[in-house]
């Protein structure tokens, strides 16, 4: 079977994986370092994967949280994406996650685990993430909206971003986010 159709079933098996991910008593994390981690699956067997979402800037909401099991044959890559979480600069960018516009600070990065690597933001990359965890907002002086579930935790008056859609702010005060992105 090509690599392809490999990767291929294995996303049809299972919609998950990483931030630690586990088989027996093995365990394998991976912290925020400003780039993906490739991770190449040492024995087929079944691992269990739990990720967390970065949290927002300033007085950012928390980023969403997501686990489950999936089969992976031994030799698999992987690319694991660990969220930035509380960037204070004012109208960056955050790691895996959003933009800061008119002024604003950033929200969290999201954490995935995709089939092909690239940078961040590639589209062709996104989609083929298998399992995520949403990141908080950035708050930008009031209320941070939260990361997590099929529709994230509104942040004041803006609109949360879901699970096909990114949030979008109040009055279009600041950028709306997209896919793969959130807004500032």
């Amino acid at each position: 079977m090509n690599k392809f159709f490999k990767l291929l079933s294995i996303f049809v098996i299972s919609f998950f994986f990483a931030s630690i991910i586990s088989y027996a008593e093995e365990i394998y994390s991976f912290d925020y370092v400003g780039d993906y981690q490739k991770w190449v699956v040492p024995v087929t067997g079944v691992y269990r994967v739990e990720l967390w979402g970065g949290q927002g800037g300033s007085v950012g909401g928390n980023g969403g949280y997501t686990a489950g099991s999936i089969y992976l044959e031994q030799g698999v890559e992987l690319y694991v994406y660990v969220g930035q979480s509380r960037s204070n600069s004012s109208g960056s960018v955050s790691f895996n996650g959003s933009f800061g516009s008119a002024g604003g600070l950033p929200g969290g990065g999201a954490t995935d685990i995709r089939l092909f690597g690239g940078e961040w933001n590639d589209f062709e990359s996104l989609k083929t993430r298998i399992m995520v965890a949403g990141s908080g907002g950035s708050g930008n002086g009031g209320k941070a909206g939260a990361g997590g579930g099929l529709i994230g935790k509104a942040g004041g008056l803006n609109n949360p971003g879901t699970q096909t859609k990114g949030g979008e702010s109040y009055k279009n005060m600041y950028a709306h986010g997209g896919f793969g992105y959130g807004g500032g």
